[in-house]
């Protein structure tokens, strides 16, 4: 049971450790993960946990039933991914005016840090933390829905080259064991 409070430690800290990609923090979805998080590591059950994991749950089905094009991973994989991919920040707005040789090494190391953090976010155990929540909870949490892979082969919409380019990354970033690594293809 430690170990996966730990995990969830983790994952709370690196989405509040957030610098580059800070404005990932601005997200609903993230916000209401990010609360999740803080009511779970209370030692005191919190009862609105169960009411916020549904709220959680529900808006990443709402969101990933109506974008429009392929996904990759669960429901949270693919929605990290998609903040990851269209988030405006420094590192983004560099590359937009000079390129990644453009790009600053402190700024380059920064990102890196981010990219380390969201791959954390991204990487999550939800059925971890399912078994957590009910060791906790008891018969409150056992009725909870366990996050789903939703791999769809929807169409690309239009510019297709776009948006082809956007789901080739996602899917090197979903399969990636150091997303630092790939800071160039995100330049």
């Amino acid at each position: 049971m430690n170990n996966i409070r730990q995990r969830i430690f983790d994952a709370q800290m690196a989405a509040k450790s957030l610098l580059i990609y800070r404005n990932i923090l601005n997200d609903s979805i993230v916000k209401k993960f990010v609360q999740i998080l803080e009511r779970t590591l209370r030692e005191t059950p919190d009862p609105v946990l169960i009411s916020d994991y549904h709220e959680f749950f529900s808006s990443l089905v709402i969101q990933s039933e109506t974008y429009k094009g392929p996904t990759v991973g669960n429901l949270w994989k693919d929605h990290i991914l998609n903040l990851v991919l269209v988030d405006e920040n420094p590192f983004s707005l560099k590359c937009e005016k000079a390129g990644i040789d453009g790009v600053s090494q402190p700024l380059i190391k920064l990102t890196q840090r981010d990219l380390t953090s969201l791959q954390t976010l991204h990487d999550f155990n939800f059925s971890a933390f399912i078994s957590f929540m009910r060791q906790k909870f008891g018969e409150a949490f056992t009725d909870v829905p366990v996050m789903y892979t939703i791999e769809s082969e929807a169409l690309f919409p239009y510019p297709e080259s776009y948006f082809k380019q956007k789901h080739n990354t996602k899917i090197l970033m979903n399969n990636s064991l150091d997303w630092n690594q790939n800071i160039n293809v995100l330049a």
